[in-house]
């Protein structure tokens, strides 16, 4: 328990670096592509906020029903495996 308190702080602390430092970084330096990222940074995390909360929620659900159903199918027949 105390590993997955470390590993979420430690992530925490680097997230938080990332959105909170990377545009005062990012004004004095020009970007070597597009402005799109300055521009739209807010939309941007926003949208993978989004889509990580899904794919967070999706992984999970999908790895329980494959264990249900191996399990219900062990129930079923006899599963000597």
């Amino acid at each position: 328990m105390l590993m997955f308190a470390a590993v979420a702080l430690t992530v925490g602390v680097i997230r938080n670096g990332i959105l909170a430092w990377y545009s005062v970084f990012a004004k004095p330096v020009p970007p070597a592509g597009p402005t799109f990222i300055m521009a739209h940074w807010g939309l941007l995390l926003c949208l993978f906020g989004i889509v990580g909360g899904f794919a967070g929620g999706l992984v999970p659900t999908n790895a329980s029903s494959r264990a249900a159903g191996r399990r219900q199918r062990c129930s079923a027949e006899s599963c000597s495996s």
